[in-house]
């Protein structure tokens, strides 16, 4: 349904085609080369004259408002949103790594990496052994982790359930006996799928996929 919306053409020489798989979630990722994981300077020189629309913190955002559509304050998560640069700029600082190892250890809490020293974890990978000490003992970020366990429970008690099992906003479902992280992954990228579903239709001949 989404490629069927976008703008596309047969491609001509100088073009390199992009084949999309449509996930289990509803979420649309590139089989091979793709300009979401180019160099910057060669995405902005390929995409000159489009605008760029991007859902800030996505996924943080839509865990957020689901729980925020339930009547649960999340107010550490919501701190973390309005203050995103600045938070993840200071901790970059503090525990001398770069700003995407942040992004990135903080992204993977939502998908279920457990707030551990465990040298087994996927944070000793993303931080190293110290800044992953410092990052798990870090006020705001035990309190993250609380707000995210409040968000989950409220994310997966309130989505839909069939015999098929969890229905996403993508109508898509996941075993009703899947890990819990997978079952938040599921509803989260389902409603990362559903915007697009209902952005697309008003953008039918510009929208190019990246």
């Amino acid at each position: 349904m989404i490629l069927q919306q976008c703008h596309s053409k047969t491609f001509t020489k100088g073009h390199v085609p992009k084949i999309y798989v449509q996930y289990s979630t509803g979420r649309l990722y590139v089989d091979g080369v793709s300009l979401q994981t180019v160099p910057g300077l060669v995405r902005r020189a390929a995409t000159e004259g489009y605008w760029e629309y991007d859902t800030s913190n996505c996924h943080w955002t839509i865990l957020h408002q689901i729980a925020e559509r339930e009547g649960v304050a999340c107010l550490y998560i919501h701190e973390y949103l309005k203050n995103k640069i600045e938070i993840r700029n200071q901790l970059a600082a503090q525990l001398s790594v770069s700003v995407s190892a942040i992004k990135k250890a903080l992204l993977s809490l939502i998908y279920g990496a457990p707030l551990s020293r465990s040298p087994e974890v996927s944070l000793r990978d993303t931080l190293g052994e110290e800044a992953q000490t410092a990052f798990v003992e870090y006020p705001l970020i035990q309190n993250l982790y609380a707000d995210i366990k409040i968000a989950s429970d409220v994310a997966i008690s309130t989505c839909q359930k069939r015999k098929q099992g969890y229905l996403n906003a993508a109508r898509k479902a996941i075993p009703l006996n899947s890990p819990r992280n997978k079952v938040l992954s599921h509803i989260v990228q389902g409603c990362e799928a559903a915007m697009l579903y209902a952005v697309l239709p008003l953008l039918t001949d510009v929208t190019v996929l990246q």
